[in-house]
């Protein structure tokens, strides 16, 4: 029966076999596809505004696409958790633990964190102290900068480049990344919906997600050249590349903190 029904399948949508196979063996068409996707669903977005005459929604589009962008510059960041920091933290940090459990930093510190973010917003609301949501993203991004910032201040402070960073360096910078997921993440679910004209809703989630597999691809791009060097001797190409995300989070983060009052005229009372 399971056999009748893998050959039902083949038969029917055999053509997803090659696709797949040109897209898993082509990493750099995949880049190009997911950029021509988020500039196809730019023009829509626009268009559709521009058509329907509505100057507000308009706006809002344009707020959602540079927020969208703000997005896709984080998790190209963020996402180095789970590819060149696990490497680096096989090779580099020393640990009385598996490596390996480094990828349990991030759920653990959610788990600790998010409770905190949810009673703290609202509260900061009440008292008129909470930030836009532009400010919460521009936040983000300075955030995963500190992160790190502390991981390559540890690594230049090594007396012996084959020596190791102390495990607790690592468990901060995971930490401070996790903050600035608690600032983006769930913002940003609400912030679509927001957004978004009611019959595009949909379509604006989607592309909310497809930044994430942007981010996530270009944060492939970054891991390959942060572990190029992978091993003994490779620290300095890890502090190369950390210091260079460093200083694109802290630049990236004061231009949205900078451009926060515009993005939010943009907005027109969305929060």
């Amino acid at each position: 029966m399971v056999r009748m029904r893998a050959a039902r399948w083949l038969r029917e949508n055999g053509w997803v076999v090659p696709v797949v196979y040109v897209l898993l063996s082509r990493a750099s068409l995949v880049g190009w596809l997911l950029l021509a996707l988020f500039v196809a669903l730019a023009v829509y977005f626009i268009t559709s505004a521009m058509r329907s005459g509505d100057r507000v929604q308009l706006h809002r589009y344009l707020a959602m696409l540079l927020l969208f962008l703000a997005k896709i510059l984080f998790w190209g960041m963020f996402e180095q958790a789970g590819s060149s920091l696990n490497f680096f933290a096989r090779d580099h940090v020393d640990a009385p633990f598996d490596f390996t459990l480094f990828q349990s930093a991030n759920p653990f510190f959610i788990l600790l964190l998010a409770p905190v973010f949810a009673w703290a917003w609202p509260r900061l609301e009440r008292s008129g102290r909470n930030p836009s949501i532009p400010r919460k993203f521009a936040l983000a991004l300075m955030l995963v900068a500190c992160g790190f910032t502390v991981l390559v201040t540890a690594i230049r402070g090594l007396d012996d480049p084959a020596a190791k960073v102390a495990w607790g360096v690592l468990a901060a910078t995971y930490l401070l990344n996790t903050m600035g997921e608690l600032c983006l993440s769930p913002i940003g679910l609400s912030m679509v919906s927001k957004l978004a004209a009611p019959k595009d809703t949909g379509l604006a989630m989607g592309a909310w997600f497809m930044c994430t597999a942007i981010g996530n691809y270009s944060a492939g791009v970054i891991a390959a050249v942060a572990s190029s060097g992978a091993g003994a001797g490779g620290v300095a190409q890890y502090a190369a590349t950390y210091t260079q995300i460093a200083i694109g989070g802290f630049v990236l983060g004061a231009v949205f903190l900078l451009s926060a009052p515009f993005i939010n005229r943009l907005m027109h009372g969305v929060k």
